[in-house]
C-alpha cells in the first residue's frame, strides 16, 4: 500500500537571519553587561562591606537578563518568519494569529527590574568614604 504524506521543506536562505540574530544577540549582551556595571561601580566607589555579595548578585542578574532578551528575541524572530512563511504559503488564517505566538515574560521582566533598583539602592546604602586631609606638617621652629 502506498501513502503519500505531505512534505514541507524550506528553502529559504538562513544565513541573513543567523547574522542577525548574532548580532541583535551581542547588542544585548553588551548593553547588559555596561547596565550591570552600574550597581558594582557604586559598590565600589563607596567601597561597600558587602561588594563581593552585590558582585554577584549582580553577575547572576545580568546572566539572567541577558539570557531571558535573547531567548525572547530569538523566539520573536523565528515567529516573524514562521507567520511570513503562513502567509505566503495560504495558510495563515488572520483570526488565529497569535494564538502561536510566543508570549512575552513580562513577570520575569518585571522581577529583572525591581531586583536591579534594589542592588542600586543596596549599593547606596553605604555612605562613601570620607576623604581624609593631608597631616599638616609643622611649622619649623626658629631659634
Amino acid at each position: 500500500m502506498l501513502r503519500s504524506f505531505l512534505a514541507y521543506a524550506d528553502s529559504s536562505d538562513q544565513t541573513a537571519t543567523n547574522m542577525k540574530i548574532v548580532l541583535i544577540c551581542a547588542g544585548i549582551l553588551l548593553v547588559v553587561c555596561a547596565v550591570a556595571f552600574v550597581p558594582v561601580a557604586i559598590t565600589w566607589s563607596r567601597r561597600h562591606r558587602q561588594t563581593e555579595t552585590i558582585t554577584g548578585l549582580t553577575v547572576v542578574w545580568g546572566l539572567v537578563a541577558a539570557g531571558s532578551l535573547m531567548y525572547t528575541t530569538t523566539q520573536q524572530i523565528n515567529w516573524g518568519q514562521e507567520r511570513l512563511k503562513r502567509i505566503y504559503s495560504g495558510y495563515y488564517d488572520p483570526s488565529d494569529s497569535d494564538k502561536d505566538a510566543p508570549k512575552m515574560p513580562w513577570l520575569l521582566w518585571g522581577g529583572l527590574a525591581f531586583g536591579y533598583i534594589g542592588l542600586v539602592a543596596w549599593g547606596m546604602s553605604q555612605k562613601p568614604p570620607m576623604v581624609e586631609a593631608p597631616p599638616e606638617e609643622p611649622a619649623e621652629r626658629i631659634e
